[in-house]
């Protein structure tokens, strides 16, 4: 019989992104791989990996007792009858409910720390219930893995229990085959590109502020990426529209499947995020050989060297626009040198193959 284990998301848009090569290698290894997510968006592509699917629906935002309640319930009755052998959880709902789940179960689990997300960033009352709950989801995992230093160190706080495991690892990975080393364009034309959803915690309207305050005809500035409009950090079409269609040199592309051909096109990616875990963008960005501009803040500051690109302020359009205004001048030898070592050292560090190998070990140390 096949081991089998379960992958639980809070998107199946999540699990076919950011982990289809991890699912793929497990099924190539002879493992029955189950994805459990609210919504079916991605389910075709991830039967297509040969994966078996689950819907299980809970809200992915807030406390709702009752929603919460009934997901923990079905999450059991699943797990009863499909009798996994290990369980890995990814992002918050899945880390807390399941976690709790697997340990009433008696099922080994791990649990993925994606980034501690808006109700960090909030704080107050939201934050100390996020925390507690992170306490009952997290202290009896195999291993809880964290993607960026500002997160292990806030994590060791938040258990404050030397036996509760607690790691790094370096993000989803980037397979380093698919996201290969592209010469970039050289000409007066300097193209800036963000991707990521239209939300405020992303920086997105410091960004726009930023790049309208640069009077340069030879500056473009691409957006790639979809409105999320249950998010509390959204930003409202109307809004949006109105500061991109204030400057013609600003191009909204919408949300797209493969983001790999614009960052190819780009000259640098930008990510003036509040808080991030480990951004995929930016690992991708850099594997293309692309410099970064980052924001100062979690997660995008462990991507940021003098080998890989700029860092500016968060929340702030000056410090962004200063940054631009600098990298869109570098003398073509330094911009090209910065290119090569983004790819340099996204070799050295986020090699995907180190990645899923380390997932891999949980079930090989399980399983022996």
């Amino acid at each position: 019989m096949k081991n089998k284990i379960i992958i639980v998301v809070n998107t199946s848009w999540y699990a076919f992104n950011f982990y289809k090569e991890l699912i793929s290698f497990y099924i190539s290894n002879d493992v029955d791989v189950y994805v459990v997510s609210p919504d079916s968006d991605y389910f075709l592509d991830l039967i297509s990996l040969g994966v078996k699917v689950k819907r299980i629906q809970f809200s992915r935002r807030g406390l709702n007792v009752f929603s919460d309640f009934l997901f923990v319930f079905r999450l059991m009755l699943f797990y009863i009858k499909t009798k996994p052998l290990f369980v890995y959880n990814f992002t918050i709902k899945p880390n807390i409910w399941s976690g709790i789940t697997c340990r009433f179960l008696n099922i080994p689990y791990v649990n993925t720390i994606s980034g501690l997300g808006s109700s960090f960033i909030s704080g107050g009352i939201l934050r100390k219930i996020t925390e507690f709950l992170y306490k009952l989801g997290c202290n009896s995992a195999v291993d809880n893995l964290v993607m960026n230093e500002d997160d292990l160190f806030k994590m060791r706080d938040i258990f404050n229990n030397k036996n509760v495991k607690l790691n790094k690892v370096s993000g989803t990975g980037i397979d380093l085959n698919n996201f290969r080393y592209v010469l970039p364009t050289i000409s007066k034309e300097v193209r800036f590109l963000f991707v990521g959803r239209i939300l405020k915690d992303k920086g997105i309207l410091e960004l726009i502020d930023a790049f309208s305050s640069i009077d340069d005809v030879n500056l473009v500035l691409d957006i790639v990426g979809d409105f999320d409009l249950g998010n509390p950090s959204t930003v409202s079409k109307k809004e949006f529209y109105e500061k991109i269609n204030s400057d013609n040199r600003i191009f909204f592309h919408g949300y797209q499947k493969d983001i790999k051909k614009f960052i190819e096109s780009a000259n640098f990616v930008v990510l003036p995020s509040y808080r991030e875990g480990l951004p995929r963008v930016l690992m991708e960005s850099l594997s293309i050989g692309r410099p970064i501009l980052a924001s100062n803040v979690a997660g995008c500051r462990d991507l940021v060297s003098p080998e890989t690109g700029f860092i500016f302020e968060s929340m702030s359009s000056e410090s962004l626009s200063i940054c631009m205004r600098q990298v869109s001048s570098l003398k073509t030898n330094d911009y090209l040198k910065l290119c090569l070592s983004a790819r340099k050292y996204a070799e050295k560090e986020l090699n995907q193959i180190k990645v899923i190998n380390h997932y891999y070990s949980y079930l090989q140390l399980n399983n022996s």
